[in-house]
């Protein structure tokens, strides 16, 4: 069986520069994930064994071993043990009102986009 991503707009499959990780097994964790698949997925029940979420959905500092995956040094990319998934496709994001009506993901916060102004800046380096 080919695992695929649950978010829904992404459906993303294992390849290159792309992997899908478990739900997390931790009440909390799982229940967070969850939250965010349930946001872009109006009547989803919850994961099953075989539920993955794509790497496309964490931003990189959330993995323990990225820089050595994108390097080739790493044939498996990990998350960091409390790693929540916080990137939404584009479109699909939904409110948690009943009617289920469409938003835009969140807004990314100024630490958020130094952050990214930074990876930026060192890719360069």
């Amino acid at each position: 069986m080919v695992n695929r991503c649950v978010v829904f707009g992404c459906s993303n499959e294992p390849k290159k520069g792309v992997t899908l990780h478990e739900f997390p097994s931790g009440k909390r964790e799982r229940d967070t994930w969850t939250r965010f698949v349930k946001r872009t997925r109006k009547n989803w029940d919850g994961p099953t064994s075989n539920t993955r979420i794509c790497s496309e959905h964490f931003s990189s500092d959330l993995f323990e071993n990225k820089m050595k995956f994108d390097l080739g040094h790493a044939k498996i990319l990990r998350l960091h043990k409390h790693a929540v998934p916080t990137i939404y496709p584009t479109g699909t994001c939904k409110t948690g009102r009943n009617d289920g009506a469409s938003v835009d993901a969140p807004s990314m916060t100024s630490a958020m986009r130094k952050r990214e102004a930074l990876q930026v800046i060192t890719n360069f380096m």
